[in-house]
């Protein structure tokens, strides 16, 4: 038998709790020297949480910080984070020879 949910009720099972949002929301972006693929590497730290390179273990990192959340609220989560980090890398123009030439990198 299934159960039958007004939308308002699936929106609400699905939303981020209020503290998730907010250390997500707070979250720093760093880019850093490209690797060996080329590609820079990009450092995501939640408000006051450890962080780590942006990739493929974000919604593992995530969940073992929020053990709380549903899977769909964890999807919802680590789909949030890429898309912050997208608008980081357009704002910043995802330029690595920008990078190299700081001069914090050639000290």
């Amino acid at each position: 038998m299934r159960a039958k949910w007004k939308e308002g009720e699936v929106a609400e099972a699905t939303a981020l709790p209020a503290e998730v949002l907010t250390a997500l929301d707070g979250a720093n972006v760093y880019v850093r020297q490209p690797g060996e693929d080329g590609d820079p590497r990009v450092v995501v730290q939640p408000a006051g949480m450890k962080g780590w390179v942006h990739g493929d273990e974000d919604s593992e990192r995530l969940s073992r910080m929020f053990p709380e959340l549903t899977e769909t609220q964890l999807q919802r989560a680590t789909r949030y984070l890429s898309s912050k980090v997208r608008n980081h890398l357009r704002m910043t123009g995802n330029n690595s020879a920008k990078l190299q030439k700081n001069w914090v990198h050639s000290w």
